[in-house]
C-alpha cells in the first residue's frame, strides 16, 4: 500500500478558516463583540485626557458675578449745628524733665511733662536747635529721659551701731601723755656782793615746765590740746557710711539714649517741654511704679539677667484703675515679667483724672506702654 501526502499552503488554511467562521453565526457574533470592546478601550485611552481637560475649562473661565454697586449720599442738614468749644489738642509726646533745671516755657514744642523747660546743655552743639540735649547711651531703645538720678533721698550719717556685747565698753583711742620735765639747777654760782650777778646752770631739757616732779611720756605730742583726744575705733565689720559728694537729681534711674546732636543753648541739662496736668499725672505714676519695681526686684530670690527687658501695654481709665493688661512682650525670665506687671497693678489706683485730662484723653481709657529694663 502506498501513502500520498497532500500539501496545502498557509493562505489556503486562513481562507478556509475565515469561510468556516463566516458561515457559523455564533462564532461571528463573538468575534464582533470582542472587536467592539477593543475599539472602545482604545477610544477611552486616546480621548479620555482630552475630555477631562475640557471638563475643567468651564470652571476657570466662568465669569464671576459682579458685586452690587451702591452710592452714598449725605442728607442735607436741616439746621446749622451749634458752635461748640473746640477741645484742647491732645498731648503729643511725654518726656521726663530735669527737676534741677530752671522753669522756662519753650516757644514751640510737641513735648509735655510735669514742668515747663527749655532745651539746654553744658557744652553747646553749634548751629543746632534740637529739642533734646546731647546724651551718651544706648541706641537700641527709644527712651524719653535726659538725666540719670534716684528717687531715694540720701540718708544722713548715722553712728556706728554698737557691738553685740553691750556690756563691753567701746574701745577708744586716747591721746598720748606728753613728757614733762622739772627745772632743777645742778650748778649754782652766787657772788659775795648781794648786788652782783649770779648764775644757775642746768641741762637743756625738752618739755620743761615748772613742776616739782618729772612725768614720763612721749616727747613729740601735738601742741593743740585734745587733738588726739578720744576717737571711736573703726570696726572693720561695721564701717561708717561713705560721704557722697555727688548729688543725684530726684528723678528715676535712666537708660539714656545715644543722641550726639543736641542744642546750642548753654545751661543745665534740660529738654523742651510744656507743663500740663497729664504730664504731672504721668510723673507721679511713673515714680510710684519705679519704687514698686525696685522693691520687688530687690526682694526677688533670683534677679533676671542683665540686658533683658519687658514691655507691658495696659489700659488706664479715668479713675486711675488698670482695666486691662493688653500685651506683655517678654524678653527676660518669667520672674522678670511677673515683677514688671506687678509693679504696675499693685500701686493702682493712681488717682482721678482732672477735667482737662478727661477732655483731651480717651474717655474709655488711655493705652500706655511701660518698658522695664534689667541692668
Amino acid at each position: 500500500m502506498s501513502h500520498a501526502l497532500a500539501t496545502t499552503s498557509a493562505g489556503s488554511v486562513v481562507r478556509n478558516t475565515i469561510n468556516r467562521l463566516r458561515d457559523d453565526p455564533d462564532t461571528r457574533s463573538t468575534i464582533i463583540g470582542v472587536a467592539g470592546v477593543i475599539v472602545v478601550y482604545l477610544l477611552l485611552g486616546l480621548l479620555g485626557p482630552v475630555i477631562l481637560r475640557m471638563a475643567d475649562t468651564p470652571a476657570v473661565i466662568q465669569p464671576r458675578p459682579r458685586p452690587p454697586a451702591f452710592n452714598i449720599e449725605i442728607a442735607p442738614e436741616e439746621a446749622p449745628p451749634r458752635p461748640q468749644k473746640a477741645p484742647p489738642p491732645p498731648p503729643k509726646q511725654y518726656v521726663e524733665t530735669n527737676p534741677d533745671a530752671p522753669e522756662n516755657v519753650p516757644d514751640r514744642t510737641n513735648n509735655f511733662s510735669s514742668q515747663n523747660q527749655q532745651a539746654a546743655q553744658e557744652k553747646p552743639t553749634p548751629n543746632s536747635n534740637s529739642e533734646r540735649p546731647a546724651t551718651h547711651g544706648q541706641s537700641q531703645f527709644d527712651t524719653n529721659q535726659i538725666v540719670d538720678g534716684t528717687l531715694h533721698k540720701q540718708p544722713p550719717e548715722v553712728p556706728v551701731p554698737p557691738t553685740p556685747d553691750a556690756n563691753k565698753a567701746p574701745s577708744v583711742a586716747t591721746a598720748p601723755r606728753a613728757e614733762q620735765n622739772p627745772l632743777p639747777g645742778f650748778e649754782k654760782d652766787q657772788a659775795e656782793n648781794p648786788n652782783a650777778f649770779g648764775s644757775n646752770i642746768s641741762p637743756d631739757l625738752t618739755n620743761a615746765k615748772a613742776i616739782p616732779n618729772k612725768i614720763d611720756g612721749q616727747k613729740d605730742v601735738p601742741l593743740i590740746e585734745g587733738a588726739l583726744g578720744p576717737q571711736p575705733v573703726i570696726d572693720p565689720k561695721h564701717p561708717r557710711q561713705r560721704q557722697s559728694l555727688v548729688k543725684l537729681p530726684q528723678t528715676r534711674p535712666a537708660l539714656l539714649k545715644e543722641n550726639p546732636v543736641g542744642t546750642q543753648n548753654i545751661g543745665v541739662q534740660a529738654v523742651n517741654a510744656k507743663f500740663n496736668d497729664y504730664g504731672l499725672y504721668l510723673k507721679r505714676m511713673s515714680d510710684a511704679v519705679q519704687e514698686e519695681f525696685d522693691t520687688l526686684a530687690n526682694d526677688a530670690q533670683t534677679f533676671p539677667p542683665a540686658g533683658t527687658y519687658v514691655e507691658v501695654k495696659f489700659v488706664l481709665d479715668s479713675h486711675g484703675m488698670i482695666t486691662r493688661i493688653a500685651q506683655v512682650d517678654n524678653h527676660t525670665t518669667d520672674i522678670g515679667a511677673h515683677i514688671a506687671v506687678s509693679s504696675i497693678t499693685s500701686r493702682a489706683p493712681y488717682g482721678e483724672w482732672t477735667e482737662d485730662m478727661k477732655q483731651a484723653l480717651n474717655p474709655d481709657g488711655e493705652e500706655l506702654i511701660f518698658i522695664f529694663y534689667y541692668q
